[in-house]
């Protein structure tokens, strides 16, 4: 079961391929995203960088998605999970791991156990998006990344192949993220201000927005989350920082971090 065809191996090497040769990580991403539902089936995929908080925080940031859905569903469905959902996720603790881990959820879980669960009945049942299947991805026991893919209710569950075929390319996507520089998700001169004031990279990103004079709908569309959601971003932020005004906030960081 588990053995591909030739043409198959064929395609996963161009997957490889191309995965490496796209230099900028969220075109690398969504061209992954795109390539692999041609041999894995799905209907909505999101692949998040891990973003570790004082060595024990552990989050999923920056997300890129790929679906059947409207794009008005995906915002709605990622912006639930990282606002609502995200904490009672039963298999978070995958993240933790001290090494990659390729998983479907009902190998991880009792299906009678998930299916009485506050996440399945609120989350993924309403959704339809009801089978799931990821990739956690670590290195150096340090965690880099992660890619979920669901599947609707009246489909099949992800198969032994499907899970054979995302193994396959895991160490892959562990050499490419490793190749990547995590600080360019900020620069070395603002982390002492990140640490300082215990802002996530989620909140960073918001910021870079404000400094770039965004307003809150070019923020939510380029962000990928709800106008409330990053409203409630932005008031955290001012929280840590003690501010109360974009103007402060962009002399405090592009003061501080421009020479």
């Amino acid at each position: 079961m588990n053995v591909l065809q030739e043409q198959e191996w064929e395609y996963l090497s161009e997957v490889i391929r191309q995965m490496n040769s796209i230099s900028e990580i969220d075109k690398m991403r969504l061209h992954f995203l795109k390539m692999i539902q041609n041999i894995v089936d799905y209907d909505f995929a999101e692949f998040s960088l891990g973003e570790v908080y004082d060595s024990t925080y552990l989050k999923l940031v920056d997300p890129v998605v790929v679906s059947n859905f409207s794009s008005s569903f995906e915002v709605e469905f990622m912006d639930q999970y990282e606002s609502r959902y995200g904490d009672i996720d039963y298999v978070k603790w995958v993240f933790s791991s001290q090494e990659s881990i390729v998983y479907k959820e009902s190998d991880l879980i009792r299906e009678d156990i998930r299916k009485k669960s506050p996440f399945y009945l609120e989350y993924l049942e309403p959704s339809g998006l009801v089978h799931v299947a990821g990739m956690s991805i670590i290195e150096d026991s340090v965690f880099a990344g992660a890619v979920t893919f669901y599947r609707k209710e009246e489909k099949e569950d992800f198969a032994a192949r499907d899970l054979y075929i995302l193994k396959a390319l895991l160490p892959h996507l562990e050499n490419r993220l490793k190749a990547m520089d995590h600080m360019d998700l900020y620069h070395h001169r603002d982390k002492k201000l990140l640490n300082e004031h215990h802002l996530t990279l989620r909140e960073y990103e918001i910021i870079r927005f404000v400094c770039a004079g965004c307003s809150n709908l070019e923020i939510s569309q380029r962000a990928g989350i709800s106008i409330p959601t990053v409203k409630k971003h932005i008031n955290n932020i001012f929280e840590k920082v003690g501010l109360k005004s974009r103007a402060q906030l962009i002399t405090l960081f592009l003061g501080k971090t421009r020479h």
